[in-house]
């Protein structure tokens, strides 16, 4: 789910660059810094604390390339993705500590 997540997220930045988004052909394209996100977003482990930790980055990544695009829709979706992520925060929490 997190690589689904972070493959479309790279294609809507092809596709706002100008670049061929199909399979990802031109993500090697983007902008070093972009890639360099990404790569820290990505999940080292399967433990729980660090999946949560890269849901809770694509998203912010995702809530990014929305505002590059149309800065009013990312307003709109902020709270949802606040949300989203809120809700993977505290399902690590509970996962880690039953009573929280």
């Amino acid at each position: 789910m997190l690589d689904h997540l972070r493959d479309q997220v790279l294609t809507l930045a092809c596709l706002r660059l100008g670049f061929n988004a199909y399979d990802g052909r031109e993500a090697d394209l983007l902008p070093g810094s972009l890639l360099d996100a990404h790569a820290r977003a990505r999940a080292t482990t399967t433990a729980r604390e660090e999946l949560t930790r890269s849901h809770v980055a694509l998203m912010a990544l995702l809530g990014d390339e929305v505002a590059l695009y149309d800065r009013e829709l990312a307003l709109r979706l902020a709270a949802p993705f606040e949300a989203i992520s809120d809700g993977m925060h505290a399902a690590g929490t509970r996962a880690t500590n039953p009573r929280a």
